[in-house]
């Protein structure tokens, strides 16, 4: 019963979470709970990821078929999705949910004249992966040679909707980057 109490809305939830892992934040998500017919508590598939927590984590601890809801709020580190299948992740809406990289992630991935293509939010090698209602940015980074903002890679598929994506300001100089990137993907 007390526990029934005390996490009665996803604020408390999230607030709850935020303190029990307060130098690891980014390894902070709030999973939702059901209830089986039987009346038992079971953790659903469903994540909720609030400001200052980590998207990655949450992208970590989903199962195929899950989904990671963003809260409105800026995020400041990017994510990867690698292997998996029907995995939706949603925000509440362009400018409202942004994912702002303070750093590149390297992806391990060799493109063009780098060994280590640097992305904000990488698909690789995935299938049926929805992104939606939020937007991707890296307005704290500097451009580098082949920085990519959001990229489908190695045959990923499934639907882009409602984003709104920008690399990381203007480049100067002989570089190449792209805001979207899709690369032997099909969907």
């Amino acid at each position: 019963d007390d526990f029934v109490d005390f996490a009665k809305t996803l604020d408390v939830a999230v607030g709850l979470a935020l303190n029990l892992c307060p130098a690891t934040s980014d390894a902070a998500y709030v999973q939702h709970l059901g209830v089986d017919g039987d009346g038992h508590v079971t953790f659903e598939d469903r994540f909720h990821v609030g400001a200052g927590m980590g998207i990655q984590a949450a992208v970590d601890a989903a199962a195929d078929g899950g989904v990671i809801e963003l809260a409105a709020a800026t995020f400041d580190a990017g994510f990867t999705v690698e292997d998996r299948t029907d995995l939706t992740i949603v925000g509440a809406g362009k400018g409202a949910s942004v994912v702002n990289a303070s750093a590149a992630l390297n992806s391990g991935i060799d493109h063009k004249e780098r060994d280590d293509m640097a992305v904000v939010v990488l698909v690789n090698r995935s299938t049926g992966i929805t992104l939606e209602g939020f937007s991707v940015r890296a307005d704290g980074l500097e451009w580098q040679s082949q920085l990519d903002a959001l990229v489908f890679w190695n045959a990923s598929s499934g639907t882009i909707q409602d984003l709104d994506v920008a690399g990381p300001g203007l480049q100067t100089g002989a570089q190449s980057g792209q805001g979207l990137a899709v690369d032997a993907s099909v969907g």
